[in-house]
């Protein structure tokens, strides 16, 4: 074996010795147990969400299924409303100390968002295939529901129109 080769090992055997002896002392591997991984955890739930929006006209009664995975480190999305359904994974990026979701539904139309935690909401934003932007928002109420509002503008975010207004409120049976 070469200089070159053993000392190569020999790094890579003290940086594993110094990793493992770090996890043994935490007494847990490193994963995704920091707050900013739990921000969005109170939209985890089986929900009955209902638009409230003009266009909606407080109709419908979609269900939404929310779900932690991958040990705590993402949340998977399943929403059905009929024949329309859609999933998305939203996860925190530690580097760039940004949530990202990625949206996809039956009718092949994706969404990719990305923003942060803000006053007490989830704000995410994208752009539109027309190129306009469009953020959504997510806030936990007092009475245990959640409030989505999905707004979109046309004049590149001076004024902006709601798309969709959902409140959500938990299914008791699936609790």
């Amino acid at each position: 074996m070469s200089y070159r080769v053993r000392t190569v090992v020999v790094t890579v055997a003290l940086v594993m010795g110094i990793t493992g002896t770090l996890v043994a002392q935490s007494g847990s591997r490193p994963g995704c147990a920091a707050p900013e991984y739990h921000q969005f955890d109170f939209w985890i739930g089986t929900w009955k969400v209902v638009d409230q929006s003009a266009q909606g006209g407080g109709g419908g009664g979609a269900r939404n299924t929310i779900s932690a995975i991958n040990d705590g480190c993402a949340i998977l999305e399943e929403y059905t409303a009929g024949g329309f359904n859609g999933s998305s994974i939203s996860y925190y990026d530690r580097h760039s100390e940004t949530w990202h979701q990625v949206w996809i539904d039956n009718q092949g139309k994706p969404l990719v968002q990305e923003g942060k935690f803000e006053r007490g909401a989830m704000v995410l934003h994208s752009t539109m295939a027309d190129g306009s932007p469009s953020r959504l928002s997510w806030t936990a109420n007092a009475d245990g529901s959640v409030r989505q509002v999905w707004e979109k503008s046309t004049d590149g975010g001076k004024t902006w129109t709601v798309v969709f207004d959902g409140l959500y409120t938990k299914i008791a049976d699936a609790m």
